[in-house]
């Protein structure tokens, strides 16, 4: 359930936790000209965020925010071993996020969203898009309207970027829907 909330004039933000999991390998494997050393400054005034020496904790959430009768997500999540399993299995060390599970306990359900707002495309923001995929997907929250920065769509959508992800995900969660 979101810890904080946050309203400013007539606008709710709430925090949604979408999942904590130990990194599958060291920084130094992401940062390859950091040293193992140069981390413990960030270790020492930042722990909750080291699940170990040069080990990261990956926190993954998003934001609910409510106004006017409208109701926004911001991000996706990590989604599950059916709507993103690359990244699950990859990332996410096999663990399932808890994005829906979030949203129902602040009494939202997928078809009460208006609109998904993506911050950018990368794995662990556009994990529940999609409640099916294959052959027939359907959009996970069908009466919202999704909206992405239309370089980011050009800049992911491209084969050479999708390339350097260790796994498939836009088939999975992007390239099915059709954003407006």
């Amino acid at each position: 359930m979101a810890e904080e909330k946050l309203t400013v004039g007539n606008v709710e933000i709430l925090p949604i936790n979408d999942g904590e999991v130990e990194f599958p390998f060291p920084l130094t494997d992401i940062f390859p000209t950091t040293s193992a050393e140069a981390w413990a400054p960030y270790e020492r005034r930042y722990p909750e965020v080291f699940a170990g020496p040069i080990t990261w904790r990956a926190h993954w959430g998003g934001y609910l925010i409510r106004s006017e009768g409208r109701t926004l997500l911001v991000n996706s999540g990590v989604g599950s071993k059916t709507t993103n399993p690359g990244m699950i299995n990859n990332l996410n060390n096999g663990v399932d996020g808890k994005l829906i599970t979030e949203l129902h306990n602040l009494g939202v359900q997928p078809d009460d969203l208006d609109i998904v707002f993506f911050t950018h495309l990368h794995p662990d923001h556009v994990g529940y898009n999609l409640s099916e995929a294959g052959a027939n997907p359907k959009a996970m929250f069908s009466n919202a309207r999704y909206v992405i920065h239309q370089a980011d769509w050009e800049a992911f959508g491209k084969p050479e970027v999708q390339e350097m992800f260790p796994f498939s995900y836009w088939n999975e969660t992007l390239g099915p829907i059709r954003f407006s």
